[in-house]
């Protein structure tokens, strides 16, 4: 059936046992009832690669209600074959661990993520919790597209809230009123499985091995990116089909991302096209952008007196960081002499490579662990990146934006450019002194008008209630 184009069904029963004393099917033996249990993981192992959670649903409840049939004394012939076949389905699931640390740190590391499975599975004969909304965001911490509509939601009387944090992530931004998991938890994986809503920037979800989605939960998708320049769906095939079976919804900002979406992750998912969240910071009042700017400069400890510009570079899928090496004293002294004013230039490492790598040294303030990037963005009036899509939401705010890239050859082969970097309204450099230049020669009014032809030729719809039709769609299908 999974594998065939098209079938039918019919909902009668047409099947039916004659029950009497003598009827074998009425003698359960532990070889009867082992076998039973066998092919029901079988069928819930097709279901889960076939994207049938209903059915995956159906056989968890129904091998509970086998086993719960008997008495414990019977059960305890049969137990053994239970923890067997567990054990069995981790060494298959996790046999790449033997590749990472010593043999008690594999051994620990395995122990624990049988107890989680474990746990997940008991966790979802839980009913689900109808107004319960689990965020996240793929660098666990509280930003990004699901922090606006958390904030949305509050302002209301909605669902309850509840944030997924890394450990180390700081909660003292939550709305009160919010609660706070950390990830990787026994509480985690009770919320992940109770919760009617998920709604996740990232793809954590589909990849994790503990967490499956149940019938009656919705998966909404809002991504990190917008209009952005490097390619997505480099994950692989397994991943794709996945995503695409147990996403319900896609929040898109523009047509331009509706193909993106299409031809990444999510071929068939339906598309919100709502707008990002995110972005409605850039449409705020004047006051209320004045409060983010002084809220970042006190973080980060930077004079109100200066100006601010940014640089935040992506990662390379290879690791590579020796292209980062853009000049912060040639570029503040090109803004100073171009724009006026005293500049103090921040910089900010991808979350992979600030995973990895510390911020290199410089003339420059780190704000790499500066969770809310929209907050950096409507701070700074210059902005410098490579190939990370934070410059196109960039457009819809009031700085400069540049193109600082040493290796676009080598990037534009993997992952690739939906387009290419001269049709952008940012001009583009390859070297310090080509940035300085581009700098020096910069036209406002031509980059204005360039902007808004680029927001228009995506079919850009970011308005800044992006967050308050996501929040009435939560609370829709939350009830």
């Amino acid at each position: 059936m999974a594998k065939a184009g098209r079938f039918a069904a019919i909902g009668a029963c047409v099947y039916s046992y004659r029950i009497h004393d003598g009827n074998g099917s009425m003698n359960m033996t532990p070889a009867k009832l082992k076998a039973r249990l066998s092919g029901m993981r079988m069928v819930m192992d097709i279901a889960s690669r076939a994207g049938y959670w209903r059915m995956y649903d159906s056989m968890s409840r129904r091998a509970w209600q086998t086993v719960s049939r008997y008495k414990l004394g019977f059960f305890t012939k049969v137990r053994a074959f239970g923890l067997i076949r567990t054990l069995w389905e981790m060494i298959d699931f996790e046999s790449h661990a033997a590749k990472r640390g010593g043999i008690w740190k594999r051994a620990q590391g395995f122990a624990i993520k049988v107890l989680l499975r474990f746990s997940s599975a008991v966790f979802r004969m839980f009913s689900l919790n109808r107004h319960r909304v689990l965020m996240q965001t793929f660098q666990g911490e509280y930003c990004c597209n699901p922090k606006y509509v958390t904030e949305a939601i509050s302002s209301i009387d909605g669902p309850e809230i509840v944030w997924a944090l890394s450990r180390r992530a700081d909660e003292t931004d939550i709305p009160i009123g919010a609660r706070v998991v950390r990830m990787g938890t026994l509480k985690y994986f009770f919320t992940a499985a109770t919760a009617k809503v998920w709604f996740e920037n990232g793809l954590d979800m589909v990849r994790s091995k503990c967490i499956r989605k149940r019938r009656g939960q919705v998966y909404m998708q809002p991504l990190h990116g917008s209009l952005g320049l490097k390619r997505q769906g480099l994950a692989g095939a397994e991943v794709r089909e996945k995503a695409d079976a147990i996403t319900d919804f896609c929040i898109s900002n523009s047509a331009f991302e509706d193909e993106v979406y299409r031809t990444s992750y999510w071929p068939t998912t339906e598309i919100l096209r709502y707008g990002h969240p995110r972005n409605d910071v850039f449409f705020m009042s004047p006051e209320e952008k004045a409060r983010i700017a002084a809220r970042v400069r006190r973080m980060l400890g930077v004079c109100s007196a200066t100006r601010l510009a940014l640089y935040a570079p992506t990662f390379r899928p290879d690791g590579d960081t020796s292209c980062l090496d853009l000049d912060p004293v040639m570029l503040k002294a090109a803004l100073e002499r171009k724009f006026g004013g005293e500049w103090t230039v921040l910089f900010r490492l991808h979350k992979r490579d600030a995973a990895r790598h510390r911020a290199p040294s410089g003339s420059w303030v780190d704000a790499s662990g500066y969770p809310d990037m929209q907050e950096l963005m409507v701070a700074c009036e210059a902005g410098i990146t490579d190939y990370s899509s934070w410059i196109c939401d960039y457009v819809l705010g009031d700085g400069y934006g540049f193109i600082y890239a040493r290796d676009i050859e080598k990037y534009a082969e993997n992952p690739g450019f939906y387009y290419p970097l001269e049709t952008t309204p940012f001009p583009v450099a390859r070297s310090n002194e080509e940035l300085a230049a581009a700098i020096k020669t910069f036209d406002t009014a031509e980059y204005v008008k360039r902007k808004a032809a680029f927001v228009k030729s995506k079919g850009c719809v970011d308005d800044g209630h992006a967050s308050e039709r996501c929040a009435r769609k939560i609370m829709e299908v939350a009830g």
